[in-house]
């Protein structure tokens, strides 16, 4: 399963964004390889339509789960149509480091949250 954690930065010790269809990048983990990519989000300047776009997007990358903080109704409804799993953190201080620390233990591989 491909798993896609909003970002503030392109790099595992930045932070969870807390806006998901506007945040500057993407850590897309990849449990079959355990690899991770780091995307930029060519949508964070759209004037409309974010979610909807960065939705498309991230499908169009075989994402089937998002982590995030906040998520708008709008991109709720559009991860909704492309069968996308949304996951909103506890905690609003964690890096994609610790969340993907999560994503690789043992116990989380897999898992529907």
């Amino acid at each position: 399963m491909k798993t896609a954690i909003a970002s503030e930065g392109m790099k595992a010790e930045a932070a969870v964004s807390g806006k998901y269809a506007r945040c500057s990048c993407f850590a897309i983990f990849d449990d079959l390889s355990d690899q991770v990519q780091f995307f930029e989000n060519p949508y964070r300047s759209a004037e409309e339509h974010a979610g909807e776009t960065v939705s498309a997007f991230l499908a169009g990358k075989g994402v089937e789960r998002i982590i995030g903080y906040e998520f708008g109704m709008k991109a709720r409804k559009a991860t909704e149509i492309y069968g996308i799993q949304l996951v909103v953190l506890g905690r609003d201080d964690m890096t994609v480091a610790e969340v993907l620390g999560m994503l690789q233990s043992s116990g989380h591989k897999r898992k529907q949250w």
